[in-house]
């Protein structure tokens, strides 16, 4: 592992946001680099120009120190784990869901307005139920798992401790799994059409429950790529 590696690792280890560690890491190199051929235009050796060039950069404990040092570079999930972790994906979900349904009823509100789906019960507002079926299963099934990868994918790549993300993937999976949502659109005028929400827990929902949870930790088999030192 080289200097520059190590003290990525450190800083990410320490709280400092992957972003900033990226561009940290970008600059020391140029200035590096920049230091290095000065050296070697001036007629000294490789190993001479190399340690001349670690000298202007100053010491990497000191440079890890300093950083570490300021507050503002942390990562929100290094400042509220808890929150980041535990809290967040499920409202983000939640608020995922809501904003979803309105946008859908909107929609469908919108062509009755026009005249293109009349009101009551139709053929035409039957054939929104294949869509809507979909549109709920991505809601409901797989944005918890697409929400808690992401969770699990940006605390390996920050080098965080493991224990809050991985309480939010079981809260994900959870709500993931023992939720339901759908909507039943009416063929016929005298049938009312209606949405529906719900949570309960059977065998069938702890079987989504369990496959849900295991989609969620796909990002451990990316793991060596997530961790790479950034570039």
């Amino acid at each position: 592992m080289s200097r520059f590696d190590a003290l990525a690792d450190q800083l990410l280890r320490g709280g400092v946001a992957y972003r900033h560690v990226r561009r940290l890491i970008g600059e020391l190199k140029d200035h590096h680099e920049d230091a290095r051929r000065a050296e070697l235009s001036a007629g000294v050796g490789e190993a001479d120009a190399e340690a001349a060039a670690w000298a202007r950069l100053g010491d990497p404990a000191q440079l890890a120190a300093s950083v570490l040092a300021r507050p503002e570079l942390r990562a929100l999930s290094a400042r509220y784990p808890r929150l980041w972790g535990g809290a967040a994906p499920l409202a983000f979900w939640l608020g995922l869901v809501i904003a979803a349904t309105i946008f859908m009823l909107g929609i469908i509100y919108a062509l009755r307005e026009v005249g293109l789906i009349p009101p009551g019960g139709s053929p035409l507002l039957a054939s929104l139920q294949a869509p809507a079926d979909v549109f709920f299963f991505l809601l409901i099934r797989m944005a918890p798992v697409v929400i808690g990868a992401a969770l699990l994918a940006g605390a390996l790549r920050q080098r965080s401790e493991l224990m809050w993300p991985m309480i939010g993937l079981v809260i994900m999976a959870l709500a993931g799994g023992g939720a339901d949502a759908g909507a039943t659109f009416s063929l016929v005028p005298d049938v009312q059409s209606r949405l529906r929400f719900g949570v309960g827990l059977s065998r069938e929902y702890g079987v989504q429950i369990a496959v849900m949870f295991s989609l969620m930790l796909t990002p451990f088999l990316i793991r060596r790529r997530l961790t790479r030192p950034p570039a």
